[in-house]
């Protein structure tokens, strides 16, 4: 039996009116939301791409411009 993890209520609304706020209230929310992520994770995009990965990235885009 798979085991499944509930991260928050079972019944999360999914909608602005359903949690009720407005559209403005609910853009203000992700503005929010959007902001706080880019300040904590600010430094990581900053930082330079390790060298294994950008092999990586160039072994898949030679792999990919040969299936097309």
């Amino acid at each position: 039996m798979i085991k499944r993890h509930s991260y928050g209520p079972s019944a999360t609304p999914t909608t602005a009116g359903e949690r009720g706020q407005s559209g403005e209230e609910d853009a203000k929310v992700r503005e929010r939301i959007g902001h706080e992520l880019r300040s904590l994770f600010e430094d990581v995009v900053g930082e330079p791409v390790p060298e294994r990965f950008r092999r990586l990235l160039q072994e898949l885009e030679r792999n990919s411009s040969k299936k097309s």
